[in-house]
């Protein structure tokens, strides 16, 4: 009798340990005993199931690496044509063509050996002061829309720009609310406003066999921070890059 009382006993806890467990996931849990219950308080916490999608505390998806590329390059493209647009009655466009026309040139000669590399650097850097100094006004242009694309647009419209919004992603601040400060650095880790206003000044202020060297160097500078920034958001499990743990910022999914 008493074993019977034992048994009895032992069901009751056990239905007792299921009803618990129903209660806090609303879902059908079986336990065997009550050590069950101890190996999923790792997945139960506050009353809620912990998920295991790549969602953080919030219930906020971090955006995909290939979605935000996407968005980067929407964005790139929109910035680009507007530009070209906009600087068009202001530049020598057969000015333009005749010197990129000569930096082909050079490259061929090169190429098919009637150069030595030396020579051909310093006919390409020559060419390229050249160019950058004919589409001075490209640049202003340039860096004027992505100040105002990527900081104030973005600003006003809740962290999205174009892309993003097709991509259905945007950018969310870990403080509350996104500040200037936070898209104006963004913007010049990733979107590349540091590097448009360097090569500006580089062309303004620095010898012309100087310009070429300085630029390639800070562009390369630039191409690393973007590869380690992709490198992190493929990997991390927050999906932040550098602009994002350095401006303390996040980039998820949104419904629209």
């Amino acid at each position: 009798m008493a074993k019977e009382k034992e048994l009895k006993e032992k069901t009751k806890n056990k239905s007792k340990s299921k009803l618990k467990v129903k209660s806090i996931n609303k879902e059908i849990v079986d336990v065997e005993d009550d050590k069950d219950i101890t190996k999923i308080k790792d997945y139960v916490e506050n009353g809620k199931v912990r998920k295991t999608t790549k969602e953080n505390k919030n219930g906020e998806e971090k955006a995909l690496f290939i979605k935000r590329l996407i968005a980067f390059c929407i964005d790139m493209v929109i910035i680009s044509f507007i530009a070209s647009l906009l600087s068009m009655p202001f530049i020598d466009s057969k000015a333009i063509t005749e010197l990129q026309d000569k930096q082909f040139s050079s490259y061929e000669k090169y190429s098919k050996q009637e150069i030595n590399y030396e020579e051909y650097l310093i006919e390409f850097s020559d060419i390229s002061y050249k160019l950058a100094r004919e589409e001075g006004i490209v640049s202003i242009i340039t860096i004027l829309l992505v100040i105002v694309y990527f900081v104030v647009y973005q600003l006003k419209n809740n962290g999205q720009t174009f892309g993003k919004k097709l991509m259905k992603i945007k950018i969310i601040s870990d403080d509350g609310e996104l500040n200037t400060n936070q898209m104006i650095f963004r913007t010049f880790i990733t979107d590349y406003l540091l590097l448009y206003i360097i090569s500006f000044v580089f062309m303004l202020f620095l010898p012309k066999s100087n310009y070429y060297s300085c630029v390639a160097i800070f562009s390369g500078l630039q191409f690393i921070v973007l590869v380690v920034s992709c490198f992190m958001i493929m990997f991390r499990e927050d999906g932040r890059g550098v602009q994002d743990v350095l401006c303390k910022t996040r980039v998820i999914n949104v419904s629209e």
